[in-house]
Order: C-alpha cells, then structure tokens, then sequence
C-alpha cells in the first residue's frame, strides 16, 4: 500500500485531513476530522502568526516551556508536549522543523548548554549598535564557545568608566568585543566593558570594511586610513597603550 495523496483542508467551520491510498482493487479515499474551529477567521491569523514564529525558532536554542507553536500547524515531537492545542518546548536543545511530515522537535544539546551567567566573561560580534544601546551576539562565555549564538545587551551607560556621547564612538557593527554579563533577570542579558580587558578587541572600519589598526592612540584604516574611535580593550593589538 502506498499514500498518494495527503491535503489539509479548512472548511468554513472544521479542520479535515483527506487521504487517498491505492489498493490492488482499487483507489480508497477518506476524510477525517481532525480538529473543531470555531471561529475560522481568528484560526486563521492564529495559524499565520504562530507559522511565523516557528520559522523564527527554527535551528535556535530554546529552554523548557518556551512555546513553539499551536497543533493545528505543526504536531508535536520528541522533545516536546501539547497542552491545551499549544506545542511546548519539554527539554533544552535546538528546534527544528520538518515541513513534510508537519512536526516540530527539540533535539537536546550534548552536555550542560553553555548559557551566560552574571559575572560570566563573554566574547561577541556587534551586530546592531543604537544611538544609546548596542545588540551584541554572543559566541564564546567563559572560554566555551556556544553552540548558537546567544544575544546581549550593552547600553551606553555600562559601557565605559568616562561619559560616553553616543554609542557609535565605543563600537560599531561586525566589531568584536569583549564583555561581562551584570544581569540575567530579563530574557536579554544585559553586558559591561567597563575594565581594562573589556571592550572592543578588533574592529572594522564603517566606511570600506577594512581593518582598523592601532598607531599610537590613532585607530586607522588599513585600507582606506579612515580615522575612527572606540572603546578599545586593552588587549586590542598594538604596541603602545589604547585610549580608555
């Protein structure tokens, strides 16, 4: 016996699943319902918002209870558990989709999950900076390097012992710096570079990409000889001490 044909079919009132099989005597279809809908227009952007955030989850590293999506997108896997026709995340690891077979599953991490904690030493790639915060994706805590990606928060105020105008002058996209984590109580960890180890330990130049290098206490472009500042590290490479 072999599945020709499976469609989702939404009615104006009910969910069916239709499937045709082929027999050696013959084609054989039947119509199951699968779920009641009350009101389908409310289903329906439902439907739509939780397909987004599940594209959203897919290949992220996610926790026990986060919320994955609702059963009449996706069924649940290993990994997870339904609860009231919401899809629940049931252990650490890393979603993923399977579009054919409509499940989604959470496959555990090898070991303790690499998380940052307060006090943790991280190490990240500036990927958004603001007028007074900068979005930070963290890739190594503490010497290990995570798995996905985890991402910070640096606001202006923490990130240098003298007043700072604008976050532009202590970082820049696709910099790497260094950072401690000084709070965990939101879902965003929120970043320090005040320290003389703390700060950016290379950066790029805004204007063609290229390099930037340490003369003295001029940050130049190799490339282009672009002048920029930052909020420099102390290990940034250089022979001479970088500004604070």
């Amino acid at each position: 016996m072999s599945c020709q044909q499976a469609v989702r079919l939404l009615t104006n009132q009910e969910l069916h699943i239709s499937l045709s099989f082929h027999f050696p005597d013959g084609l054989f279809s039947c119509s199951k319902e699968r779920r009641r809908i009350t009101n389908p227009a409310i289903n329906i952007s439902l439907l739509r918002s939780n397909t987004s955030l599940l594209k959203k989850l897919d290949g992220t590293l996610v926790v026990p209870g986060e919320k994955l999506g609702v059963v009449e997108e996706f069924d649940p896997g290993r990994g997870t558990v339904e609860v009231n026709g919401i899809v629940y995340s049931s252990q650490t690891g890393t979603a993923a989709l399977d579009p054919k077979r409509h499940v989604v599953t959470v496959k555990p991490v090898a070991g303790p999950p690499v998380v940052p904690e307060e006090g943790s030493s991280v190490t990240g790639v500036v990927e958004k900076v603001q007028e007074k915060m900068a979005i930070i994706n963290i890739i190594v805590v503490d010497g290990k390097k995570m798995e996905l990606p985890f991402t910070g928060m640096l606001h202006i105020s923490n990130s240098s012992p003298r007043f700072e105008r604008v976050m532009g002058e202590v970082c820049k996209p696709n910099d790497i710096l260094k950072a401690k984590v000084i709070d965990t109580s939101q879902r965003i960890p929120k970043l320090t570079t005040v320290g003389r180890d703390l700060g950016v330990i290379k950066a790029y130049c805004s204007r063609c990409g290229g390099e930037l290098v340490l003369s003295g206490r001029i940050l130049r472009c190799a490339v282009c000889r672009n002048v920029e500042r930052r909020r420099l590290s102390e290990e940034f490479p250089s022979e001479s001490v970088p500004p604070s």
